[in-house]
């Protein structure tokens, strides 16, 4: 097997200093990426944009690595997160990785907790642990195959689905009674909504105004066995919220819809600074892709839980390593613009 990239010396698009606020007159990747040519601002955010596009491909390269090293897993979900986890660890969670239990840090719950490896990916990106470790998922002593606060950066043990939410609230009430200014993000699946928990939890933090909770619903359609809607529907999902005295970004997408706005950096990166200036709880709807990034997981349940194996894993890889050169490249053509 190939080895780990460590994407804090292996990253080949330096990233730039720019104002975050600056995204915020564009829409999209695809209007900030026609814009770019004849804009020198817009331009920096680009090459800022396809730093981060070359991030998450490398943590879905190594994510892959480690669940095939593992020969269990589950990469559909862990790739429908890559760009939310991209973008909390590199541009909006504080934390000091070196101090990974300060009390002044931003917490991070993912209630999907199968999905953890594209977390692990990041948190090694980001000086949590040695990238090496990667190699110990689901071994004796290693990275536990569901989310738990046993590993740095991840604050609450999660697996049994619809629990983070709850989590979250007791979380953000807590270090609010202490006078800490933190947030809490915390990531759920669009399956996981079906769970009468998350809807519980919800109505509090609404009720609560427990504003400094912000989540991210990763919503890619797709569940274990099936399509979520031919499962148990939960649509829709933003007005529950609403009704529930959250602030929503984002919509609702329908099954058979291009599902893309949480691959898009730029609707995160608008999406998260609106919500740090919200005076409600804010939940963001990013509707994606199960599998994104190898073309035989999209969409696929039956990748939900799977390590690919021989050609499987070989052509996986060399659709993810064409994902990252193609930001590096975007990235030399860009050049001529700075």
């Amino acid at each position: 097997m190939p080895p780990f990239i460590d994407y804090s010396r292996e990253r080949r698009i330096p990233r730039p200093d720019v104002r975050i606020e600056d995204f915020s007159p564009f829409v999209s990747e695809k209007d900030l990426r026609e814009r770019a040519a004849a804009n020198k601002t817009a331009a920096l955010l680009y090459q800022f944009v396809l730093s981060l596009k070359e991030e998450a491909a490398i943590h879905r390269i190594n994510t892959l690595h480690a669940i095939a090293g593992a020969g269990s897993g589950h990469p559909g979900g862990s790739f429908s997160a890559a760009e939310i986890a991209t973008c909390l660890f590199s541009v909006f969670m504080k934390y000091d990785s070196a101090t990974p239990y300060a009390e002044q840090r931003d917490r991070f719950i993912l209630s999907k907790g199968h999905g953890v490896p594209i977390v692990y990916a990041a948190l090694a990106g980001h000086g949590f642990f040695p990238i090496d470790e990667l190699a110990k998922l689901r071994r004796l002593g290693g990275l536990p195959g569901h989310a738990s606060h046993v590993t740095p950066g991840i604050d609450a043990p999660t697996g049994s689905l619809g629990q983070g939410l709850s989590i979250a609230q007791g979380i953000a009430e807590a270090v609010s009674c202490k006078g800490i200014r933190a947030n809490v993000y915390v990531v759920l699946g669009d399956g996981e909504l079906q769970e009468g928990q998350v809807w519980e939890a919800a109505r509090v933090i609404g009720a609560a105004n427990t504003r400094n909770v912000i989540a991210f619903i990763d919503a890619n359609g797709v569940q274990q066995t099936a399509p979520v809607e031919s499962v148990s529907s939960v649509s829709p999902i933003k007005d529950k919220f609403l009704a529930f005295g959250w602030d929503a970004i984002g919509d609702d997408v329908p099954w058979g819809a291009p599902r893309e706005s949480g691959h898009d950096f730029v609707f995160l990166i608008n999406a998260c600074s609106e919500a740090l200036t919200a005076r409600k709880p804010t939940v963001v709807l990013c509707s994606t892709v199960k599998g994104k990034g190898v073309s035989f997981m999209e969409n696929k349940a039956q990748w939900h839980g799977k390590a690919p194996k021989g050609g499987e894993y070989a052509q996986a890889i060399e659709e993810l390593t064409a994902s990252r050169a193609a930001a590096v490249e975007g990235y030399e053509k860009l050049k001529t613009s700075l």
